[in-house]
């Protein structure tokens, strides 16, 4: 901001380069052909190792991780052209290996039509969304934007919220 406080043109120019989506890709996006997907069943799928981020490529592999891994799971859904996405990657990746009690995937959704399928399935609106699946495999919460802090709040309140639960257990 000037003194006058007003943003000049070229400072515009500059936030809008750094903080737009990248168009070229959403385009590309939203013209994918239609691709077929392997069955998870027919396709050999590791469960999620903890301290990592798991990417995962579809809702058949989150479908079988939430129905085989005994923990709870967080989702990060991401495209490659979401540069709030690519700004919290680094961030993720120290939250996974922060909270070990909890599987951190993420996915691309833009990558084929099963991400395509699983973003859908979720009513995802804006990215980076995150999804919390407690260690049934439930849904339990949900929230977007790349804010570390909010980000911090929630996590810990769905581990309180955990473990208060397997408390009355």
């Amino acid at each position: 901001l000037n003194d006058d406080r007003m943003i000049d043109f070229a400072e515009f120019l500059g936030l809008l380069r750094s903080k737009a989506l990248d168009l070229q890709g959403v385009l590309k996006y939203l013209e994918m052909p239609p691709v077929e997907t392997t069955p998870v069943a027919e396709k050999k799928v590791e469960l999620p190792k903890s301290g990592v981020v798991t990417m995962i490529h579809g809702k058949s592999e989150m479908d079988y991780i939430r129905t085989n891994l005994n923990k709870p799971v967080i989702l990060m859904i991401a495209f490659h052209w979401c540069r709030p996405c690519k700004g919290f990657a680094r961030k993720y990746e120290r939250f996974a290996d922060g909270f070990k009690e909890v599987t951190f995937l993420k996915v691309y959704g833009e990558e084929n039509e099963d991400t395509k399928a699983l973003v859908q399935s979720l009513s995802v609106k804006s990215s980076p969304a995150f999804y919390l699946f407690d260690k049934a495999g439930d849904l339990v919460a949900n929230f977007k934007g790349a804010n570390e802090e909010r980000f911090r709040t929630e996590i810990l309140q769905f581990l309180n919220n955990k473990t208060a639960a397997e408390a009355k257990m």
